[in-house]
């Protein structure tokens, strides 16, 4: 039997299973959190954002990562060794810290067809 998943991995590292709203929450202030004085471009690159993913290992599993400057990106795959893509990446650019909140929570409830709703543009 497949056993389903719902995984919040945080930019700075980290996994919390089924995250509340206080954790995706906390993980999108680290996203939208501008620049530290501490962190370095290099920084930046290799933490460029967070996402939620949920599913089942066998599959299909959905994937929103939330990148700094509120650029989101959603991923539909067969099952969740990333192996093959149901469709290619979908994109929204410019979202804001409300709209990620309320994608994530989307992708939370596991409401597909609402996150399919959405304005995506594939790049």
């Amino acid at each position: 039997m497949s056993e389903s998943f719902l995984i919040l991995s945080r930019r700075f590292g980290g996994d919390i299973r089924d995250p509340s709203d206080g954790d995706l929450e906390d993980a999108l202030k680290q996203v939208f959190i501008e620049d530290h004085p501490q962190l370095t471009e290099a920084d930046y690159e290799e933490h460029r954002g967070a996402f939620l993913r949920f599913g089942s290992d066998e599959g299909p599993m959905f994937v929103v990562y939330v990148y700094r400057h509120g650029d989101v990106v959603l991923e539909q795959w067969t099952d969740a060794d990333y192996e093959d893509e149901l469709v290619p990446a979908l994109h929204l650019h410019r979202v804001t810290f409300d709209d990620a909140l309320r994608l994530w929570k989307l992708a939370r409830d596991k409401n597909i067809s609402g996150l399919r709703q959405e304005p995506w543009v594939q790049s």
